[in-house]
């Protein structure tokens, strides 16, 4: 990349130029690549020079000494004098480098064995490992921080097995599922071969719910009867939802149920297929009751029919 680079800053055009400093340098994986900023430098016109005070030396990635010194070398006006005092000053530098590349934290491949306080790559930017947020069979989700404060949940396959890729590879088919369905969901913001970024969603799991119901904690009520009418409303739609476990789910400012994962979602059938596929059991009972600790909703005529006994 450093090579083609290279090629663009000394073969382009003024307009191409002064493209690749807003839309190249302003970016954090560039926060390494001295020596390309100092031929943009010594290429630099006058708008240039504008473009890399406005777009480039005001960004966190370039503050370091390095980018402080040629920030500091657009003050000088004559070209010559300011490669001059490039290179007197990028000798000094080069001569601390090795403490200073002690410090560098360089960026891990993006796998399931990360740990807190890990650096990763997505795109343009870094970002933290907080912690690691849950597991599932093929997947685990870990909570992660750009350097502005945000916060993203990143799911990584477990391994790189077909049935594994295949499930990750369904993540936004799924999203564009639940949005036919109405229902809230973390969508996908990037979405790569091995792994998902989704906005982290703030409020108290599906599996809380469970067991404040379960100590008859009454501040849980309104989230149990939310959920309830949340099923009610995927099955009145013909649908029905795999893996629908309370890890999966979070109760959003004590008002609505965002969906952060699921298993398959199955659309176009009938009512009572769907409210037969709600009622699946295996051998342990009826996969939905024992996640969620109560029942599956009782379709509307049969409440009717209970109400008028």
């Amino acid at each position: 990349m450093k090579d083609l680079l290279k090629l663009i800053i000394e073969k382009a055009k003024p307009d191409q130029f002064h493209s690749v400093i807003r839309f190249v340098f302003s970016k954090a994986y560039t926060s390494n690549m001295l020596d390309l900023l100092k031929l943009v430098i010594e290429e630099a016109d006058a708008t240039a020079i504008r473009d890399l005070q406005t777009f480039v030396f005001h960004e966190p990635h370039a503050k370091s000494l390095g980018h402080k010194m040629l920030e500091s070398s657009l003050k000088i006006e004559n070209r010559s004098l300011r490669m001059a005092f490039i290179k007197e000053n990028l000798l000094k530098i080069k001569s601390s480098l090795p403490s200073i590349q002690a410090t560098v934290v360089q960026p891990k491949a993006i796998s399931a064995s990360l740990m807190p306080g890990d650096k990763i790559q997505i795109r343009d930017r870094i970002m933290t490992v907080l912690a690691k947020a849950g597991e599932g069979r093929r997947g685990i989700v870990f909570q992660v921080q750009t350097n502005n404060g945000a916060k993203y949940a990143l799911k990584v396959a477990k391994d790189f097995g077909a049935e594994t890729l295949n499930s990750l590879a369904k993540e936004s088919s799924k999203a564009d599922l639940w949005h036919a369905l109405k229902i809230p969901y973390a969508k996908v913001l990037v979405h790569e071969k091995t792994y998902v970024l989704k906005p982290w969603i703030e409020g108290v799991r599906g599996d809380e719910v469970v067991e404040g119901l379960a100590s008859v904690d009454q501040k849980y009520r309104a989230a149990a009867d939310s959920l309830l009418a949340l099923v009610s409303k995927i099955r009145a739609q013909g649908a029905y939802v795999g893996d629908f476990r309370p890890a999966n789910l979070i109760w959003v400012a004590n008002k609505a149920w965002v969906i952060i994962d699921s298993g398959g979602i199955e659309q176009g059938m009938s009512f009572e297929t769907a409210h037969e596929k709600w009622l699946n059991a295996d051998h342990r009972g009826i996969k939905f009751e024992r996640r969620w600790k109560m029942k599956v909703p009782l379709p509307a005529w049969q409440c009717n029919a209970l109400f008028s006994q």
